[in-house]
């Protein structure tokens, strides 16, 4: 799946503005992520499903934000200091 052949057009909705903005192509949304325009709980519109996910929940994005709560120790001090 890597590759630049990947062009399905992808929509996204801003919930804090209220606006819709695409459709963009994955490097787009990529960027916006790291330029912050878009946090895990913006909603993503995937034309190749016909739904809409949060960014953080899509697999081509979840590695861009932190595991909010998953698999963290509440006890922290694992590491001997």
């Amino acid at each position: 799946m890597a590759g630049s052949g990947d062009k399905t057009p992808i929509s996204l909705f801003g919930a804090s503005t209220k606006t819709a903005y695409g459709p963009v192509e994955l490097p787009t949304l990529v960027a916006w992520v790291k330029d912050e325009r878009v946090t895990a709980d913006t909603w993503i519109f995937v034309a190749r499903t016909g739904s809409w996910q949060k960014a953080g929940e899509l697999p081509e994005l979840q590695i861009l934000f932190p595991a909010e709560g998953k698999g963290a120790n509440p006890n922290r001090g694992g590491n001997g200091h």
